[in-house]
Order: C-alpha cells, then sequence, then structure tokens
C-alpha cells in the first residue's frame, strides 16, 4: 500500500512537472500574442488630428510640384459645383474627396469621381484660407480668426479664436499646425486639442502662409521682413528684410528659401543664414507664391507676366504675358505648370518652353491654385464655381 502511494505520488509529480511546463509554454505564447495585439491596437487607436497632410502649395514646403498625370490636352469640364460665393482659396484633394472652402462660409466635401456632396460645414465666417487635410481631420479658418479641426464627416474636433483677422492658411507639420494673423501673430498649435505650444508676433500682419523645411519655418510679413523661425519654440534665427511688404508665401527647396516681394523683386535666399544668394527684379509687386522643381522657378506677378526663372542664378528662362494681373499661385505637374489669371483663365503652359498648352475660361478672376490629380485640374473661380477640367 506504501509503494503504491509512493509510486503513485510519484506519477502526480511528473504529471505536475509536465503541466506547469506545458502552462509556462503557453503562457508565453500568449505573452507574445498580447504583445502583438497590443501593437495592432495602438496602431488602430483614433489618436486625434494629424499625420499625412495636403494643404495650400500641396505640402509645407510649399514647393507647389505634383507627381502626377498632367492634363496636356483639355477635353472639357468634368464637373462643377456652385457654391454660394467668390471661391478664393484653393481646392485640395485628399482620399478621392475635394474639399472647397467659399466665401459663402460653407466648406465643401465632394467627391472627386462625380463632384456629389458627401458633406458641408457652416463655418459662419468667410473662407479665405486653403483648408489643411490629414489623415485623420481637415483644418480651417475663418476671416474673423475662428480656427477649426473637423473629422472626416465635418464634426468639430475642437475650436479656437485667434483673435485676428486670417487671410493665410494653416500648416500642418506632424503634431503641429502652423497659422499667422493680421495683428502679426504666428500660432503653433497643438493639432490634437488646439493648445498653443508657442506664438511668435512680427511687427506687422502676416497674410504670408508659412512654410517649414531644415528644422525651421519661413513666413513673409507686413513689417517688410522674411522670418526664418525655429520651428520647434518660435525662436528668430535669421530675418531678412525687403523694401515693402510680403505677403507671398516662401518655399523652401533643397537649402534655399524662394519668395516674391511687393518691391517688385524675387528673393533666393540662404535657409541657413538669411543670406541673399541672387534676386531677380520684375516690372511690379509679386503675390503669387512660387513653384520650384531642380531647374526652375515660377511664379507670376501683377504686371501680368508669369515668370520662368534658373534656379542656380535666378536667370530669366522664358516668360507668357497674359491681359490682367496674375495673383494666384502656380502648380507644376512633370512638363506642365498651371496658374489662373484675374482675367478669369486658367493657363497650361509647357514647363521648359513657356508655350501654351491650352487654357479654359470662367467666368471671374482666378487667385485659387490648381490641384492636379490623375489628369484632372481642380481650382476655384470668382464666379462660386468649383471646377474639374479632364
Amino acid at each position: 500500500m506504501l509503494q503504491f502511494i509512493k509510486l503513485e505520488s510519484q506519477s502526480q509529480d511528473g504529471s505536475m512537472g509536465r503541466y506547469r511546463a506545458r502552462a509556462e509554454r503557453n503562457m508565453r505564447i500568449l505573452g507574445k500574442i498580447a504583445f502583438f495585439l497590443v501593437l495592432l491596437i495602438i496602431s488602430c487607436i483614433h489618436l486625434g488630428p494629424g499625420g499625412k497632410a495636403v494643404m495650400f502649395r500641396l505640402d509645407a514646403s510649399h514647393r507647389g510640384v505634383l507627381d502626377t498625370k498632367p492634363l496636356k490636352q483639355l477635353t472639357g469640364v468634368a464637373w462643377k459645383f456652385q457654391t454660394g460665393d467668390w471661391v478664393f482659396a484653393s481646392p485640395v484633394v485628399f482620399n478621392g474627396v475635394v474639399y472647397v472652402a467659399s466665401l459663402d462660409n460653407w466648406l465643401y466635401a465632394l467627391n472627386l469621381a462625380d463632384g456629389s456632396l458627401l458633406w458641408k460645414f457652416n463655418a459662419r465666417g468667410k473662407l479665405y484660407a486653403t483648408p489643411a487635410v490629414t489623415e485623420e481631420s481637415v483644418f480651417i479658418v475663418t476671416e474673423k480668426g475662428h480656427f477649426y479641426a473637423l473629422d472626416h464627416t465635418g464634426a468639430i474636433w475642437w475650436h479656437r479664436n485667434l483673435n485676428g483677422r486670417v487671410f493665410a492658411s494653416p500648416v500642418v507639420d506632424g503634431d503641429v499646425v502652423y497659422i499667422g494673423t493680421v495683428k502679426g501673430d504666428l500660432f503653433a498649435l497643438n493639432t490634437a486639442d488646439g493648445s498653443e505650444k508657442w506664438v511668435f508676433t512680427a511687427e506687422n500682419g502676416i497674410t504670408s502662409t508659412p512654410a517649414i523645411g531644415g528644422g525651421k519655418l519661413f513666413v513673409g510679413s507686413w513689417d517688410g521682413n522674411i522670418y526664418a523661425l525655429r520651428k520647434k519654440t518660435g525662436e528668430v534665427v535669421w530675418k531678412h528684410k525687403t523694401n515693402n511688404w510680403v505677403i507671398s508665401s516662401p518655399a523652401y527647396f533643397d537649402g534655399t528659401l524662394f519668395v516674391g516681394g511687393l518691391d517688385a523683386h524675387f528673393y533666393a535666399l540662404d535657409a541657413d543664414k538669411g543670406t541673399v544668394l541672387w534676386t531677380f527684379q520684375t516690372r511690379d509687386q509679386i503675390r503669387s507664391s512660387p513653384a520650384v522643381t531642380k531647374e526652375g522657378v515660377y511664379f507670376g506677378g501683377i504686371d501680368g507676366r508669369f515668370y520662368a526663372l534658373s534656379i542656380k542664378d535666378g536667370g530669366e528662362l522664358w516668360h507668357f504675358d497674359i491681359d490682367d494681373q496674375i495673383d494666384g499661385s502656380p502648380t507644376v505637374v512633370n512638363g506642365v505648370v498651371y496658374f489662373g489669371g484675374v482675367d478669369g483663365r486658367l493657363y497650361a503652359l509647357d514647363r521648359f518652353t513657356g508655350t501654351l498648352l491650352w487654357q479654359f475660361e470662367t467666368g471671374g478672376r482666378i487667385y485659387s491654385t490648381p490641384f492636379v490629380t490623375e489628369g484632372k485640374v481642380i481650382f476655384g473661380s470668382r464666379d462660386g464655381n468649383v471646377y474639374v477640367l479632364h
């Protein structure tokens, strides 16, 4: 009996040992599964505003260059959408949705395929600024400084009053959104909740939309300065004084800053030091923001001339004249450059020669920057329409 009990005890101990080993092995497996599940959940959690973005001049560098199929030969209007007032701002396209801000106070989200209305949001104020759109949110700001972060159904994430008129557009970089006001304040706000990270105050108004590159933020002001700020703190790195207001939005490319001024000069500045690399004098004020490629710099003037300059030394490559001023900014897509004029026409030029490829006439002035995607050109007009050409 004792022998039996002893053997039974040994058998039980062996079974228990095997059980503990299996249990420990299973716990290790479950632990690994749980770890990967946590990673998966974290990757799927809705963390609020932020992420990949499209905005005025396409991205935060403001080069105005898109790598997509250009529209070299115009067929006609694919569709158009009538708003209640001037479409001054530039439409942007994100995930098959066209976002259109109008002076009728509404932001419209339209289906790129057919122009059907998906949703709209009443901002209760004129929308001169181009929306900035990320994977989670849509940022818009009214002329009177009411700044909204919306989700992709038009519901409000957060709202903040900037206490100043706004004509510049928001710029998103990571978890920060930047916006300038006519009072001269430049805000860096948390995309998640609108809380202030820092604020910089210029000597006069800011209607230039900031560009970002090399760890710095660049913006022009009515005080005649072009500022370079540390994007994390707002500390001034350098400033360059021009002879008139700077309302054009700078573009950053490969360590160089490009911007035009109301003093009729176009500037190429060293982005690290602010020293002048070259300048080019036009016949009148420059309000247009430039597009920049590896070879050239492209912009319009209120003298009615569209300029193409060498990126190396500012020498004129070619120019193209229209019958009215050019306040809007161009978009470059491969071998084509697109821009609108105060004459109400949208132009497509050969980027290398300046030869006119086609033009399209609307019923009002065009200040909107064209957005191009897969052979479609999208822009707004003072006639209240947003047009999609193909």
